[in-house]
């Protein structure tokens, strides 16, 4: 029963620090927070060839570490405050104009089902934290990190698409469709 005592123990300290550090690196990134939001507020002022699947990618890095805020209980949130992936900033331009100017090209096409994925789960996180049951949410945190990346890369992918020169107007796409932050939230 000592061992069992003792494993216990290593493990409780482990999670602490595991904790302590995940503190440490949201203030990091809150130091930096402002001037991102005061810079993204800035771009969406601009004509920028592809600014929606620039924004985009803004949004969905800053809505992860909304969700890691959450887990750690720095802010407070509802899951009505998540919308589906047709309600986001993103999903609005991806309906709409996204889909009138690259709904044939395969990367935009790869977009849809990891970003619904990061909306259901991002719903289903706040969920789960409302309801107490942070190991569980801190699990789907985690998994996470695949259909977000896909989105990331696909958006990558799209963004060179849209960068090169339509071919008979050899004028760049600008997607600027697209309203304010928050990125997963209906405001």
């Amino acid at each position: 029963t000592q061992e069992i005592a003792n494993s216990i123990a290593v493990i409780a300290d482990l999670a602490d620090a595991n904790t302590r550090h995940a503190h440490h690196a949201v203030s990091i990134v809150e130091k930096m927070d402002n001037t991102v939001v005061l810079q993204l507020k800035a771009f969406e002022n601009f004509q920028i060839p592809a600014k929606a699947i620039r924004l985009a990618k803004s949004d969905h890095v800053m809505w992860k570490k909304r969700l890691t805020e959450l887990m750690l209980g720095r802010i407070r949130m509802e899951a009505k405050e998540v919308t589906d992936h047709h309600g986001c900033r993103f999903g609005r331009w991806y309906y709409d104009e996204g889909a009138r100017l690259y709904g044939d090209q395969p990367a935009f096409v790869a977009i849809e089902d990891p970003h619904r994925r990061v909306h259901e789960a991002a719903r289903r996180i706040v969920e789960l934290v409302g309801a107490g049951n942070r190991a569980e949410a801190q699990s789907l945190l985690e998994q996470l990190d695949g259909p977000t990346g896909q989105v990331l890369d696909a958006l990558d992918e799209l963004r060179r698409v849209a960068d090169e020169p339509a071919p008979l107007t050899g004028r760049l796409a600008t997607g600027t469709e697209l309203g304010a932050l928050p990125a997963l939230s209906s405001a």
